[in-house]
């Protein structure tokens, strides 16, 4: 499913479908929602036995709630690996995650418009470059608590504990379990 614009209330203003949860109330022609229409593709495709069907269900929507996110992510560090390379320059995933690589502006996002982002997708691709550049104020605010929360230690991995707690955590586990044997 390609990102785009849709409005969740007749007459209302367009949103980008950022989550799974805006996939989920989307429009899509045929279907009853975007979501609908991911899981009724990935199911003619893909076959699960009968009595596995309700928990494969389960599993299928919580991948699509994750990989919903993890597509902007990707996106970003794709466009910037992009428009760099265009330059001559060339920085990895771990140094543009890092923060290594210059900032860039809308204009520079733009200069590298992904092929997904045709004539009707141009509006779902600078929505997502404006939260990207911080002017998009909700998404900053949330940008901000999971930088604060991701520690100096390596990559966040621990759902909505820091890094750093996590890694006190799993010490403390670890060493009440040398202490059991």
């Amino acid at each position: 499913m390609r990102p785009g614009m849709y409005t969740p209330v007749l007459g209302g203003e367009s949103k980008l479908a950022y989550t799974w949860e805006d996939f989920e109330i989307a429009p899509y022609p045929g279907f009853t929602s975007a979501a609908d229409a991911v899981i009724k593709k990935f199911w003619r495709n893909y076959r699960v036995a009968t009595e596995h069907k309700e928990r494969a269900d389960v599993v299928l929507r919580n991948m699509c709630r994750k990989l919903t996110r993890q597509q902007w992510y990707n996106q970003r560090i794709t466009c910037i690996g992009h428009f760099y390379a265009e330059q001559g320059v060339r920085y990895t995933k771990p140094e543009i995650v890092q923060g290594l690589a210059p900032a860039m502006t809308i204009e520079d996002f733009m200069s590298v418009v992904p092929h997904w982002a045709d004539n009707n997708k141009r509006a779902a691709f600078m929505e997502l470059v404006k939260n990207w550049v911080g002017e998009n104020p909700d998404f900053k605010a949330v940008s901000d608590w999971n930088k604060a929360n991701r520690g100096n230690q390596g990559t966040h991995s621990a759902g909505s504990s820091s890094t750093d707690r996590y890694r006190e955590r799993l010490v403390h586990i670890k060493m009440e379990q040398a202490a059991f044997f």
